[in-house]
């Protein structure tokens, strides 16, 4: 072989041998590239990880912090827990759904008022409902329109019509072993609200304004296997704009009257009753005034009514 031949061949190895590492190292950056994309991806998994777990930590401190506090425990329809100066009712799963009846009545009242204890002041039928793991919502169940279930229009009423939400409550935890949900209810009973309290409609009535918050307490709740009563004591300021009697006159209030105008307050106790009502409704009947039943007027919608 002349030297020609030889230098050729030898140029050739070496180009193979070039191309050769050239791949090598072009593979080898792949494999670094992708070994530190999937690290980085790895960390962010852990990172979320670590960050969800921290969060599950964190509301389950909470609960049971709240829990470690002790206070006074009180079973029955709901778990009644009481934490220094606030009130919790523990929720189960199985009541959420079902329909609760809230009456309140008078339990003591000022002279001259003209109302006794025992009246009735407020009445609603409410329900808890499940939003999310964070939040249960109270509503009212308030029925003014009804069609037959074997109707069309059933269908369309039920899907054009929403009760309204009364109250939100945040989870504050949840008791897995009893299926139970912990809320907070001090606000619900404390505050001037349309359904555990006096009406807004009806503060005139009752000669009342504004509540006062600093002069407005629960002094107890008694619980048991299918209702919870809960005592307050609520101050309100006295409306001596007319008052009671509608008159403008202060002698004439006075005398109607006399807490209202002389202190400027009226100081009410109320008792509410939470009562689990049965899962399958009664039978709903026409009205009849010798049957002292409890009254809605309502709407009925039927099919029929469409016909030419």
């Amino acid at each position: 072989m002349n030297i020609k031949a030889k230098l050729v061949i030898s140029i050739c190895t070496f180009i193979l041998s070039a191309s050769g590492y050239a791949a090598n190292t072009v593979m080898a950056d792949s494999t670094k590239q992708d070994v530190h994309s999937q690290a980085q991806d790895d960390n962010k998994d852990l990172k979320k990880k670590k960050k969800d777990d921290g969060k599950k930590l964190e509301k389950k401190n909470e609960y049971d912090e709240l829990i470690k506090k002790g206070g006074t425990i009180k079973k029955g329809l709901f778990t009644v827990r009481h934490i220094e100066d606030k009130w919790y009712f523990e929720v189960p799963d199985s009541i959420i759904g079902r329909y609760l009846l809230a009456v309140t009545r008078l339990t003591a009242v000022p002279q001259g008022l003209g109302k006794f204890s025992g009246e009735e002041v407020n009445e609603n039928t409410l329900y808890f409902e499940k939003r999310d793991d964070n939040t249960l919502l109270l509503r009212a169940y308030v029925l003014s329109q009804i069609a037959g279930d074997d109707t069309n229009i059933s269908k369309t009423l039920k899907a054009s019509t929403t009760d309204p939400i009364v109250a939100s409550f945040k989870i504050i935890g949840k008791n897995k072993d009893k299926h139970m949900n912990l809320v907070e209810v001090t606000n619900l009973f404390l505050k001037d609200n349309d359904i555990v309290s006096i009406p807004k409609s009806n503060s005139r009535t009752y000669g009342v304004s504004g509540l006062q918050s600093d002069r407005t307490f629960i002094d107890t709740m008694k619980v048991f296997p299918i209702n919870v009563e809960i005592a307050s004591t609520r101050t309100y300021s006295a409306a001596t704009s007319g008052g009671v009697d509608s008159s403008s006159d202060v002698a004439s209030l006075r005398r109607v009257f006399p807490p209202a105008s002389f202190t400027g307050s009226v100081t009410i106790g109320l008792n509410t009753s939470i009562v689990l009502l049965p899962s399958e409704p009664m039978r709903k009947r026409l009205w009849d005034e010798r049957v002292g039943y409890f009254t809605t007027r309502i709407t009925y919608f039927d099919d029929d009514q469409h016909k030419t």
